[in-house]
């Protein structure tokens, strides 16, 4: 029995253990902007109106993203707007040339090159977001990883 126990109170051991270097990781992987832009979709989810808009700003510069919660019909939809976006190519093949790729659920709701890309993001992806949009800034529009974003919410 006491064999057990030490068993168990070593294992209990080694598990927090694990659990306390994952969220380590996550926190050395996670910088400020990710948590700040998470929050800020939080904000919108809660928003009253019927169409939020998110916007996502370098400050100094001229990087935007734009997250929009769209109601129609009963059901709610988010697109995600590259509001500035500096490629010719389509984001399916410039994101991939910088180590990003969009996922296969998103769908191209508006591309301009040189202009804006537009894509709709289901509801069950709206958590990969705010990696995906600080990676646009660190890898997308080469910003160094101390960017500064300003962000606000206007319904549209």
């Amino acid at each position: 029995m006491r064999t057990a126990v030490v068993a168990a109170v070593a294992g209990l051991a080694i598990a927090f253990n694990v659990v306390a270097q994952d969220k380590q990781k996550m926190s050395e992987t996670s910088p400020a902007q990710v948590a700040q832009i998470q929050k800020q979709i939080e904000l919108l989810k809660a928003q009253k109106g019927a169409s939020p808009v998110l916007t996502i700003q370098e400050v100094g510069g001229d990087a935007i993203i734009q997250l929009s919660r769209v109601a129609f019909q009963g059901k709610t939809s988010w697109s995600l707007n590259i509001a500035y976006y500096p490629s010719k190519e389509k984001p399916a093949k410039a994101l991939v040339a910088v180590d990003m790729t969009l996922p296969a659920t998103w769908q191209e709701e508006q591309f301009e090159p040189g202009t804006v890309a537009q894509y709709g993001v289901p509801e069950a992806d709206i958590a990969q977001l705010p990696q995906f949009i600080h990676d646009l800034f660190v890898k997308f529009f080469k910003r160094p990883a101390t960017y500064k974003i300003d962000c606000s919410i206007e319904n549209m």
